[in-house]
């Protein structure tokens, strides 16, 4: 009986993944269809949105990279370089080419390297349920003939002995990539949820929780005076909200020694605005730098419920 013998070198094995970058692309996508879907004003595409977009495409770039490296078959075991996945031989039952795959099956998929980072969390539950084992390349993106592949792989798994695990290999890389990845999607939701409406002439809208701002500077196109604050009211109930304003030039900074005046109270909680209604008030600008204010902040400082049938 012939002893079955594996090389002692590892073997590189390309791979050419088109996929690898999708993910961060599709998060990107939906990130910026939700930030152009917030309601009354086309939003600037702000720092902290841009910065978690660099992010997202630094994450996907990264693990193309990486997924270009395809696989390597060492003494020890296989790894799947795209999520830095290594599994031992002796976790390996078969590696069998099926249909356009090249399927690696395990025994115990609990014992996945790293398999629990992002990309692999969701690849190797996939590929087992569709094709059988976790690692489920396409034949025709291996660098290498499948059969080749399968028949070096298959040699190695037989001469395998546990005795000879050197080392494991460590995944930074595909941790990078999840950090960079998480970040991102949270910086960018981020801006869609909190960022403030673009710094610029023209209408500007503010939520505080059931209430949304309106200010309109005027103009002869808006339909509305100067310098005009429409509330909307999202509540079963009237409500007297308790305003603070902010003037701020175009940028959006805060111009100094400017007092705002309202025309009914709103900056007072004598303003009522009716369940699911609208009110509005007018403001006026007071102060040597009055002329520069071009939008105005609005903060609620309280709220109360009022009773409009009495």
């Amino acid at each position: 009986m012939t002893e079955t013998t594996a090389p002692a070198t590892e073997r590189a094995v390309p791979y050419r993944d088109l996929s690898a970058i999708a993910l961060p692309l599709v998060e990107l996508a939906l990130l910026a269809g939700l930030l152009a879907l917030k309601p009354h004003y086309h939003p600037r595409l702000s720092w902290l949105f841009l910065a978690g977009a660099i992010l997202l495409v630094a994450s996907g770039t990264l693990t193309a990279l990486r997924a270009r490296r395809g696989f390597t078959l060492s003494p020890d075991g296989l790894t799947w370089h795209k999520h830095q996945i290594f599994v031992p031989w002796s976790n390996v039952t078969e590696v069998v080419a099926a249909g356009d795959r090249v399927v690696v099956k395990v025994a115990e998929t609990d014992q996945l390297r790293d398999a629990r980072w992002l990309g692999g969390m969701t690849e190797t539950p996939w590929n087992t349920r569709r094709f059988g084992g976790p690692i489920a390349p396409k034949a025709k993106r291996l660098g290498i003939p499948a059969a080749e592949f399968v028949e070096d792989a298959e040699r190695r798994r037989a001469a395998y002995t546990k005795s000879a695990l050197r080392s494991m290999p460590r995944a930074k890389g595909a941790l990078g990539s999840s950090v960079l990845n998480i970040a991102g999607v949270a910086l960018a939701l981020f801006a869609v949820i909190f960022s403030d409406p673009p710094v610029e002439e023209g209408l500007v809208v503010q939520r505080s929780g059931m209430l949304v701002f309106e200010y309109h500077p005027g103009g002869p196109d808006t339909g509305f005076p100067p310098r005009t604050l429409v509330i909307r009211n999202w509540e079963r109930l009237a409500v007297a909200p308790t305003l603070a304003f902010t003037p701020q030039d175009s940028k959006g900074r805060p111009v100094p020694d400017v007092t705002v005046r309202t025309a009914f109270g709103s900056d007072r909680g004598l303003l009522a605005v009716p369940p699911r209604g609208i009110a509005q008030d007018a403001l006026a600008f007071e102060g040597p730098r009055a002329t520069d204010v071009r939008r105005v902040r609005v903060t609620v400082r309280g709220s109360k419920y009022v009773d409009l049938t009495r």
